[in-house]
C-alpha cells in the first residue's frame, strides 16, 4: 500500500461473492496478491501505475510478464469501514449498513481489527457523501452487543475510500428502553425491539384502545443487552391470545422489565 500511496486495498472473493478490505491501520500485512483474482486499489490522486511480474493464465505454459498502465481515478464504487477495538472483541462481527441503499457489509473481528468492504464490479456507486452508515457489533449468535452508531459520509471519506473507527464495546446498555416496533404500520407480523440495562423478567402486553388485553408475550428472564434484531426482538404475529387475527386499528404495547415499564403505539393495516 505504501508503494502505491494507496488508502485502501479490496479483493473480491469469487467463492463467497463478498469483498474483503485492507487498510493501513491493519495489524498485519493483509492478504496475498494472487493471480486470477480481482483487486481494487484506491489512491487519492489520479496517476499511472506499472505492474510487473508473472502473468496469470489458464494455460499450462508460462507467459512473459507484461506491463499494464492503469489510469486510476477516485470512485465511490468501493468503500471500506475499518478500525480497531479498544477492548477484546475477537468473537464479534462488525456489520455496516448504508441506510440509503440498504446495502450491508460485514467483517469478523481479528486481533481487534475489522474491515467491512463495499464494492460493485460494474463500477456503480455504492456510497456517496451525505449517506448515513450504521455500524453494529454482533456476537456469535447474531445478537447486538452494543448500541448501534450512525456516521455521516463526508467528501473526504469518499476520496480516501474508507472510514476509520476506534470502537469500544460497552458491557451493557446504560438504560432500559422500549423501542418502536417495525414495520409500523404492519400486516401481518411485527417485531418489538428493546434493551435492558440489567437482567430482568420481561413481559410485553398488547392492548386495544379500550384497554383490553389482546396478547401477552412472556419472554422470561433476559440478560442485560440489546434485543433489536429480528432474532432477538419480541415477535408478534398480529393474533390475540386465542390465536385469532386481530382487526385493523390502533393498539398499544407495554413492556414490564423488573421495575421498568413503558408503552408505545402500534398500527395494524389490512
Amino acid at each position: 500500500m505504501n508503494a502505491l500511496s494507496s488508502t485502501v486495498l479490496i479483493r473480491y472473493n469469487t467463492e463467497t461473492g463478498n469483498f474483503q478490505g485492507f487498510t493501513a491501520d491493519a495489524l498485519d500485512n493483509g492478504f496475498d496478491i494472487q493471480g486470477g483474482q480481482g483487486y481494487i486499489v484506491n489512491v487519492p490522486q489520479a496517476q499511472t501505475f506499472t505492474f510487473s511480474g508473472t502473468a496469470w493464465t489458464n494455460s499450462s505454459s508460462a507467459a512473459a510478464a507484461p506491463t499494464a498502465a492503469v489510469n486510476v481515478t477516485p470512485r465511490a464504487w468501493a468503500f471500506v469501514v475499518s478500525g480497531r477495538f479498544a477492548n477484546t472483541a475477537d468473537s464479534y462481527t462488525v456489520s455496516v449498513t448504508n441506510e440509503r441503499t440498504n446495502l450491508t457489509a460485514t467483517s469478523p473481528v481479528q486481533r481487534g481489527y475489522f474491515a467491512a468492504a463495499f464494492g460493485d464490479l460494474t463500477q456503480k456507486s455504492v456510497i456517496q457523501a451525505g449517506d448515513a452508515i450504521t455500524v453494529q457489533v454482533l456476537d456469535t449468535a447474531g445478537n447486538l452487543v452494543d448500541e448501534p452508531t450512525t456516521y455521516t459520509v463526508t467528501p473526504k471519506m469518499i476520496e480516501d475510500a474508507f472510514l476509520s473507527l476506534a470502537l469500544e464495546v460497552a458491557p451493557h446498555p446504560e438504560a432500559t428502553m422500549l423501542l418502536q416496533n417495525y414495520p409500523n404500520p404492519f400486516n401481518p407480523e411485527t417485531w418489538i425491539p428493546y434493551q435492558l440495562s440489567e437482567a430482568a423478567v420481561v413481559t410485553i402486553t398488547i392492548y386495544d384502545v379500550a384497554g383490553n388485553v389482546v396478547r401477552s408475550l412472556n419472554l422470561g428472564h433476559q440478560a442485560a443487552g440489546y434485543y433489536r434484531g429480528r432474532s432477538q426482538a419480541a415477535y408478534w404475529n398480529g393474533r390475540n391470545n386465542l390465536n385469532e387475527r386481530v382487526a385493523s386499528g390502533i393498539y398499544f404495547y407495554q413492556i414490564q422489565a423488573g421495575e421498568f415499564a413503558a408503552t408505545r403505539r402500534v398500527l395494524i393495516l389490512k
